[in-house]
């Protein structure tokens, strides 16, 4: 029998985000109507590294400019489709985030202030964009090994594919 996952009305997805395949991009990146800075910028960060590990450029769409045509999507931030998908971002600790795969969607979703800027080291409602490195890291193997681009690794890839999964993830160390 077909083994299949129900959480909050909706399936988890037993099947792969296809992100880049064979060097074509696949997937398409979904911010909130209004997202926050930082959600914004974690979109930007995503965006801005799978183009430098793969060659390929992903497009930005707000939920409401979002057409359907792509069959997988990257929800970054607290968007109304998380929402739907049963993550409360409210009930998140600081710097938490939630991955979750839903049916062809990966959710990256975490704690977020309005007002804050993504750069301040006192940023401390910055989940999304911890999640977005959480993914980088482990999906991509982005390396960070000293501040700059001159120390930042990333490998060539010609396809991305992410995993299914459904976890809460917050940085190793406490602030």
């Amino acid at each position: 029998p077909p083994l299949a996952l129900m959480a909050w009305g909706s399936t988890v997805s037993l099947a792969d985000v296809v992100v880049v395949d064979r060097s074509l991009g696949q997937a398409v990146v979904v911010i909130a109507q209004n997202p926050t800075p930082i959600a914004r910028y974690a979109a930007d960060e995503f965006v801005s590294h799978i183009e430098k590990a793969t060659g390929v450029r992903l497009n930005v769409v707000s939920e409401a400019q979002d057409t359907g045509s792509s069959k997988w999507r990257i929800y970054i931030g607290d968007t109304l489709a998380a929402r739907e998908a049963g993550i409360d971002v409210d009930a998140l600790d600081l710097e938490a985030a939630v991955l979750r795969t839903v049916n062809n969607d990966l959710f990256i979703v975490g704690r977020e202030d309005e007002q804050e800027d993504p750069l301040n080291e006192e940023s401390r409602h910055s989940g999304t964009l911890f999640g977005v490195y959480e993914i980088l890291d482990r999906f991509v193997g982005v390396r960070w090994l000293w501040p700059g681009e001159l120390g930042t690794y990333i490998p060539d890839l010609s396809d991305l594919r992410i995993r299914p999964m459904n976890e809460t993830v917050q940085p190793a160390m406490e602030l």
